[in-house]
């Protein structure tokens, strides 16, 4: 109830959840649609790797979900349509054959294990939060997430709404709700966002700052970032995993060098399957009809988002460094066109 003027929300959720999945501290318990089994049966013989595909939301991962057979069926009905596995002429890719452990949208740290190779799909991650903003509107999300369309469907979550009231667009969020330093907290509602239909300038500052960074959901794309899914493997027990990156900006070249290395020829391309498989329903905000769609920023936006998701861009330039996947030109390449919209970034990672 946003009338509840006594309302707090939390601030410290993402830190906590993301302490208890690296410490082990979740049950067994599972959401059938964004928490699928840890490994399926599917393996073949003659393929010695298991791969865990760890997809990243709004970065171009429903579409490769469409080619990975162990995926796919997660996104039956949703994004992909009909199946190529099955026909006899299909050359099914080495990655879609060894990739034995599908992970989406969970706190409980699924298809992470010693021994497993890892498979992320990335994207600039300010236009990755662009899309989030987009798809997770309060007011675009019963176009584009039909649990929101149905008569008693889900109800919006109190963050996008409070996101969607505080600011009239992408813009705005950025260039006034992050202006300047983070606003500090009162000492007494210290991690703690206020929900009310009366909040100050300042408040809603707090907003824009905590779900730009992660650090509460809107709805959940937004907190379940770079940071979030790469944490594990700054694990020492991980520092020798191999781990594969699939830019979403660059995927056909990509995806042609990690089926070669996994012991694939390099023929199929994630292209090849997708106009087949994903056909119109590609999960991309921007085709759809929707009541808010300008995501246009301002050079103060811009330099404001720029400023204010520094960890996060660290943490990406991170992934691609780390893929075995990609050479030094690779890297540089995707830092180049990080640089268009972020120019103080280099190849190197920094302080923030």
């Amino acid at each position: 109830n946003l009338d509840d003027a006594g309302t707090y929300i939390d601030h410290g959720w993402r830190r906590r959840e993301k302490k208890k999945y690296l410490t082990g501290e979740y049950e067994e318990s599972r959401d059938e649609e964004h928490d699928p089994p840890r490994l399926s049966e599917t393996l073949l013989p003659n393929l010695n790797r298991k791969i865990s595909y760890i997809h990243v939301g709004k970065a171009g991962g429903s579409s490769v979900s469409c080619s990975i057979r162990e995926a796919r069926k997660y996104g039956v009905g949703k994004h992909c349509k009909e199946s190529r596995f099955n026909e006899p002429s299909y050359n099914e890719t080495a990655i879609s054959q060894q990739v034995d452990c599908y992970s989406h949208y969970n706190y409980q740290g699924m298809c992470y294990g010693e021994g497993r190779s890892y498979l992320y799909n990335v994207r600039n991650p300010i236009h990755r939060i662009k899309s989030w903003y987009l798809y997770e509107h309060f007011l675009n999300q019963p176009k584009t997430q039909s649990q929101y369309k149905r008569k008693g469907g889900k109800m919006a979550h109190c963050s996008n709404i409070l996101l969607g009231t505080c600011y009239n667009d992408f813009d705005h969020l950025a260039s006034v709700g992050l202006d300047g330093p983070r606003p500090p907290f009162e000492s007494s509602k210290k991690d703690m966002l206020r929900v009310a239909t009366n909040l100050t300038p300042d408040e809603c500052s707090d907003w824009a700052w905590a779900t730009i960074t992660g650090e509460v959901p809107a709805s959940y794309h937004n907190v379940f970032n770079y940071d979030w899914y790469y944490a594990p493997m700054l694990e020492e027990k991980y520092r020798d995993s191999e781990v594969f990156v699939l830019r979403v900006e660059h995927l056909d070249k990509d995806w042609e060098v990690v089926d070669k290395m996994v012991g694939g020829d390099g023929n199929t391309l994630a292209g090849d399957v997708m106009p087949a498989s994903v056909g119109a329903n590609v999960n991309v905000a921007k085709d759809k009809d929707l009541p808010v769609r300008n995501s246009t920023l301002s050079d103060l936006g811009w330099k404001n988002l720029c400023k204010a998701m520094c960890h996060e861009i660290q943490t990406y330039k991170a992934m691609l460094r780390r893929a075995e996947n990609l050479n030094d030109d690779d890297v540089r390449e995707s830092v180049e066109e990080l640089r268009e919209t972020c120019p103080e970034e280099t190849v190197d990672i920094r302080e923030c």
